[in-house]
């Protein structure tokens, strides 16, 4: 017997608790062996609600029939069967909207591709043409230059969005052209300042066939002039092409025609411009000796990665002296047909493949372009650098 045992001690929750222990090894052996089980739940609560001694006996009766009965238990087969929980889908990754074919199909993204190729093309390209150039017959542009300088920047403003039938864009051209000269300080006499809105528009379907010819439509509003204050007439009549006022603003609306690339990747297209001055902000110098509206008719071919090559056949209208003179009308001299036309050809060679930067040949014949020079004849080659800016 162990030590902590008394005669008189009540044996009731002894008793109890191994009964209980006993229930519950039966009832772990029958659910192991399959065996029948017997109902304890009923004879347990009869014996508890005895009193001692007769509860002791009963329990003790009890754990003998545990050894040689299971205890009525739950099996397996009374659990409910637990239905699999389905395991959700995973849900498919977000596709950018760039590449979502719903909201960018090819036609469209082949379509606004080809519209800034075409825009893209008919910009004028940056340049540095290095001193006066060979000088031909009957030239009379500056003859001691330093270099000529082109600087062209064309910014995207605003654009179509969506998927309608037309494919619309509004850019700032910027135009910067300085020339330097050999003289006291080598000064830049009265430089170019050319800015503008230009608005584009093109059908997408045309544009989105590649094997196709297209169509764009441009027009524009420019301010054009030389930053300077001096006057642009001097004592004697003649143009003061020293520090002279020159300015005016214009219009221009152009057609631009884009053919296919051909199979061996040349790059065609054709452009016709208007352009309208308005000449009431006009200098004195300009009026009567500058024309009021030009015609322009141009190609642009570029051979892969290459050449680019530009042509130009301007036609001037709306004046009738080539040089007016006012306070010396000796000095007139009136228009002929050939003064009205201008040629323009620029050769861009990729001689610099490792580097954003081409070559540059040009020739000009006509009258010189540059602000308030325009009563100077050229016929002029020039080599320099071109590069994208």
């Amino acid at each position: 017997m162990p030590r902590h045992y008394r005669p008189d001690q009540d044996l009731t929750l002894p008793a109890f608790t191994i009964a209980g222990l006993l229930m519950l090894a039966a009832s772990a052996s029958a659910s192991a062996s399959g065996a029948q089980p017997v109902d304890a739940s009923g004879r347990l609560r009869e014996c508890v609600r005895m009193t001692q001694p007769e509860r002791a006996a009963c329990l003790e009766r009890l754990a003998v029939d545990f050894e040689a009965a299971p205890v009525a238990s739950e099996t397996a087969a009374d659990k409910p069967a637990l239905e699999p929980v389905p395991t959700p889908a995973p849900s498919p990754a977000p596709v950018p909207a760039a590449a979502d074919p719903s909201r960018n199909p090819p036609a469209a993204t082949a379509a606004g591709a080809r519209f800034g190729q075409a825009i893209d093309l008919s910009i004028e390209p940056s340049y540095v043409g290095l001193g006066s150039g060979l000088r031909l017959g009957g030239d009379r542009s500056p003859d001691n230059l330093i270099y000529e300088a082109q600087i062209v920047k064309n910014i995207e403003w605003l654009r179509a969005k969506g998927q309608g039938d037309w494919l619309w864009r509004v850019d700032l051209p910027i135009r910067f052209v300085v020339r330097q000269q050999h003289a006291d300080s080598n000064p830049v006499r009265t430089p170019t300042y050319n800015p503008g809105v230009r608005a584009y528009l093109g059908k997408r379907a045309t544009l989105a066939d590649a094997a196709e010819s297209a169509d764009v439509f441009s027009a524009g509003l420019f301010h054009y002039s030389n930053g300077q204050d001096g006057k642009s007439l001097n004592e004697d009549g003649t143009v003061n092409t020293l520090n002279g006022s020159f300015s005016t603003n214009y219009a221009e609306f152009a057609w631009l025609h884009v053919l296919p690339r051909s199979d061996a990747g040349l790059l065609r297209q054709y452009r016709l411009s208007l352009r309208q001055d308005f000449y009431g902000s006009w200098d004195a110098a300009q009026v009567g000796q500058y024309p009021r509206r030009q015609l322009k008719a141009e190609s642009t071919l570029r051979f892969g990665d290459s050449a680019e090559l530009r042509l130009a056949l301007g036609y001037r209208m709306g004046y009738d002296y080539r040089v007016l003179n006012t306070v010396q009308p000796v000095l007139d001299e009136s228009l002929r047909l050939r003064d009205r036309f201008q040629v323009d050809v620029q050769l861009l060679p990729s001689f610099f493949k490792f580097r954003e930067v081409d070559g540059y040949i040009r020739y000009q014949w006509g009258y010189d372009d540059y602000n308030i020079q325009f009563q100077q004849r050229m016929s002029r080659l020039m080599i320099g650098l071109s590069s994208p800016f």
